[in-house]
């Protein structure tokens, strides 16, 4: 399923990500190897649109949704 939002908060501990959706806000978990790549980017606010996995994962005490590939980082300018 494909998804596009406003990252609104970012967990860094955990790797998740908020993401306000036209209608809702969901919880995405994101992969080490993805954090590490992406995570700075998070921390600006970009817009995403993503493909994630349709079951969602308990991580901690979050349901969130497994991403798993980003089709576009979109950070405003200034």
């Amino acid at each position: 399923m494909i998804i596009h939002g406003r990252v609104i908060d970012t967990l860094p501990k955990e790797r998740i990500i908020k993401v306000c959706l036209k209608d809702r806000i969901v919880y995405l978990y994101l992969q080490r190897k993805d954090f590490r790549e992406f995570g700075p980017y998070f921390f600006e606010k970009p817009y995403i649109v993503c493909e994630i996995i349709n079951d969602k994962k308990i991580v901690g005490s979050i349901a969130t949704y497994e991403i798993i590939k980003f089709i576009r980082v979109c950070i405003a300018s200034r």
